[in-house]
């Protein structure tokens, strides 16, 4: 029996986007991998998936398949405000992105870091770091332990994890949750559909739901629905919100009347903690944070897989040099100037309050279209 590979060039924290696609990269190199996850693939994902139409560069780039995984262009787009009293039609010149189902979407960049090479190792959960003098160790949830040269952290990583690798999390910045729900919908025979129901792929944006300029956005595709509100502030009230969001939607017929959101039906999660223009650095001892675990969400929109994968291709790069060197600390420390030259302007928040801007996003034509742009490119209101 071959004696099981416990030492590696990288190991890579989290299968998600970021971290798949950074163990793709490397391991098509030629860089031994380990690609650790929590969970078994394909598994299942609670995410209003939707990705910005430049992920598809990214995809080819990995030798993904595009054509089913991008098969559900985002069609109408429309803004409301919070109360749903008023709303605006940007005019849209391209295609602002694709819904994407994300467990399938997940599974398809595994599946890219396997063929390239990467040892997928799944319920493998990182309990404990250790800094060693020319690498990490990393202490599995089953007692193992593994080394590298170089760890890539692309997991929601906890304080501690972080910490052991001298990172640190802002302690004053307030914690910001996504609550979000999804229903299939039971279409009837002969094509006819519900009340609510799209015919075509549509996005309901819709500002300011919560005091802390929070967002939701109403996801509505042929054969299902759904709804997350994303803020900071307490996650009791935030899972509220949703639920009231939802009946003032069936008030509408916005949705079908069988959108009735049970509050137990609710998934509500942490999100993003610290956005990564806001964290001095993401490199530590012989490592990098990449995808949400560095705050790699794009601000107006939070929209986290592009910039994620993002991060990952420019992660890829600066280990690539840090492995080839021999001062690779140095060669990690340019991580931070890299990401923000390439990725900076896309991350940035807008140089106004959205409150602010409301009323001229519902009044002035031209407002409207470049919130739709900040929205899906990033580009700056």
């Amino acid at each position: 029996m071959a004696k099981k590979k416990t030492e590696f060039d990288v190991i890579v924290a989290g299968a998600g986007p970021a971290g798949a696609t950074v163990a793709a990269i490397l391991a098509k190199e030629g860089c031994s991998v380990a690609l650790l996850d929590r969970e078994t693939f394909p598994r299942p994902k609670s995410c209003v998936g939707w990705v910005n139409p430049r992920t598809e560069d990214l995809l080819k780039g990995l030798g993904v398949a595009t054509k089913k995984l991008l098969a559900r262009p985002i069609g109408d787009v429309i803004f409301h405000n919070a109360n749903l009293s008023q709303y605006s039609v940007p005019k849209m010149t391209a295609c602002p992105g694709y819904f994407v189902d994300r467990g399938a979407f997940d599974e398809q960049l595994v599946r890219a870091a396997k063929k390239a090479g990467a040892h997928l190792l799944e319920e493998h959960d990182v309990s404990d770091l250790n800094p060693l003098e020319s690498g990490v160790e990393v202490v599995t949830s089953n007692g193992e332990r593994l080394t590298c040269k170089l760890l890539v952290l692309a997991v929601g990583a906890t304080t501690k994890l972080r910490a052991r690798v001298g990172l640190k999390r802002s302690e004053s910045r307030g914690v910001r949750w996504t609550a979000m729900v999804e229903q299939v919908i039971d279409t009837k025979p002969k094509g006819a559909r519900p009340k609510g129901a799209a015919a075509i792929s549509r996005m309901d944006i819709i500002l300011g739901v919560t005091p802390e300029n929070g967002l939701a956005v109403l996801a509505r595709q042929p054969d299902r629905i759904a709804l997350f509100v994303n803020s900071p502030g307490e996650r009791n009230f935030i899972r509220d919100r949703l639920v009231e969001l939802a009946a003032a939607l069936r008030a509408r017929e916005f949705v079908p009347e069988g959108f009735a959101v049970d509050p137990s039906s609710i998934v509500c999660a942490e999100s993003c903690h610290d956005p990564a223009l806001e964290l001095d650095s993401h490199v530590g001892k012989n490592t990098l944070t990449i995808g949400d675990a560095g705050g790699f969400v794009a601000a107006v929109s939070q929209e986290g897989i592009y910039p994620s994968m993002w991060s990952a291709q420019i992660a890829a790069d600066v280990i690539r040099d840090a492995l080839a060197g021999d001062q690779s600390q140095d060669a990690l420390m340019t991580f931070d100037t890299r990401w923000r030259l390439a990725m900076g302007d896309y991350l940035r928040p807008p140089n106004t309050d959205l409150q602010l801007l409301a009323p001229l996003i519902f009044s002035n034509q031209p407002m409207t279209d470049r919130m739709a742009k900040a929205f899906f490119f990033g580009e700056n209101i």
